[in-house]
């Protein structure tokens, strides 16, 4: 019990947790970085280990669309092997085939889905970063957000992105990133 089987061997429980930590960890490092690396900003010298691990999850929560891909992909996905499956098995039966060595149908859907998981949030992060470096080099930078500040001055900003200690900002009509820490600096964010 607590084990899964898993081609030849089988993964505990324990093994199976593990793999997921450091999955989110490469999603969370990949998206991020990208994405902040395309404006400048090295993030993972601004972000601790529970910030890069929690960004993927900040990504399916930010927005509708993404994690209805991220869902209905491996679905359809495990659907069309099954399909595949079927006609191999048929195949099978009614001919001699030469026997194939192939990654079972279990572990094929989880490589490919992990894969298409990987892709899109590496995409995400390239798309996102690309679209903020445009508007900064455009100068189309649009505020969304007003911040209140220690000093009760208010700025308008596009709110970048922040982690669980820093905020990545530019102000209207700026092209220059400004990372402010949250502690003892922001008072207040209010959606515009």
């Amino acid at each position: 019990m607590g084990e899964l089987k898993f081609g030849r061997g089988s993964l505990s429980i324990q093994d199976i947790l593990s793999f997921g930590y450091l999955y989110l960890l490469m999603l969370g490092i990949a998206s991020d970085s990208i994405y902040y690396g395309m404006i400048g900003i090295n993030i993972i010298s601004y972000s601790n280990v529970l910030d890069v691990i929690l960004s993927p999850i900040v990504h399916l929560t930010s927005n509708i669309q993404f994690p209805i891909i991220i869902i209905v992909f491996p679905v359809l996905l495990f659907f069309f092997l099954k399909f595949i499956e079927g006609r191999q098995k048929k195949a099978r039966q009614t001919e001699e085939v030469k026997s194939e060595k192939s990654l079972p149908f279990r572990q094929l859907w989880m490589l490919v889905s992990a894969m298409v998981i990987f892709s899109a949030f590496f995409g995400y992060g390239l798309g996102g970063g690309a679209a903020i470096k445009a508007k900064m080099q455009n100068g189309t930078i649009k505020a969304d957000h007003l911040l209140e500040l220690s000093d009760r001055s208010k700025i308008k900003v596009q709110l970048i992105g922040n982690t669980s200690a820093y905020l990545f900002y530019i102000k209207e009509g700026n092209q220059v990133v400004t990372i402010a820490p949250v502690s003892d600096n922001i008072l207040a964010i209010e959606k515009l």
